[in-house]
């Protein structure tokens, strides 16, 4: 699962074909019919668990792809805006060293202003109860950080920085399958009420796409559907 955008700036999910079949296996019903009632309340209160669920399997891969503890915390931190990190990282040697750390954008991620922004607002938690975990995770993360070694200060060498050359996070596939998360304390992933991985299909597919299937969110301003 991934995101883009498109020439209208509009924001374009894309699922695994293998994605696409095994929801319409696990969620029958939702193929054909009305809507449960729970969703169809959500659908009117225009809301989007999507954004949220992607941030959940990034951070996810990003922390399956490193065992260094400050690159784990650096991914965490990601997630958050510099204000919220700020707030919970007071060293602000730490925070430097958390900012070299960052992970690499996702890929794909658009270099014009405007669409490079709207890209960013959807890598950051945005809801109360996201951000809170988020926070706790990073805590806990820098505890177990700073229990290995500390933060290099002016005039010191970090241990990683005789390696400053070799990424510290495994290279990450665009789309990559859904797997089991593994046990990783509160910072693995924060509680998401049960959503479907994909919006409502109205019909059942005849065929599977050979590869991905393209879920389009949003539709420009004064465009027909």
């Amino acid at each position: 699962m991934r995101f883009s955008l498109n020439r209208y700036r509009a924001v374009v999910w894309l699922y695994l074909a293998q994605e696409v079949v095994e929801f319409g296996l696990s969620c029958p019903a939702l193929l054909t019919g009305r809507l449960p009632l729970e969703l169809r309340e959500r659908l009117a209160a225009h809301e989007d668990r999507r954004p949220r669920n992607w941030r959940t399997r990034r951070l996810g891969l990003l922390l399956r792809a490193t065992q260094d503890p400050w690159a784990r915390a650096a991914a965490i931190s990601s997630l958050l805006d510099p204000v919220q990190v700020a707030e919970v990282v007071d060293d602000p040697y730490e925070r430097s060293h958390l900012d070299r750390l960052r992970p690499p954008p996702p890929p794909g991620t658009p270099m014009g202003a405007v669409a490079r922004e709207i890209a960013e607002r959807l890598t950051r938690a945005d809801e109360p109860d996201e951000i809170l975990w988020h926070r706790l995770s990073l805590a806990l993360a820098l505890d177990e950080a700073r229990e290995e070694r500390q933060a290099p200060h002016p005039g010191e060498t970090s241990e990683t920085g005789a390696a400053s050359q070799v990424p510290l996070f495994s290279p990450i596939s665009p789309i990559s399958p859904v797997s089991p998360m593994p046990s990783l304390s509160p910072i693995s992933s924060p509680p998401i009420p049960p959503m479907p991985l994909m919006p409502p299909i109205t019909s059942a597919p005849s065929a599977p796409p050979a590869d991905r299937a393209a879920v389009t969110v949003d539709r420009p301003p004064g465009r027909p559907g």
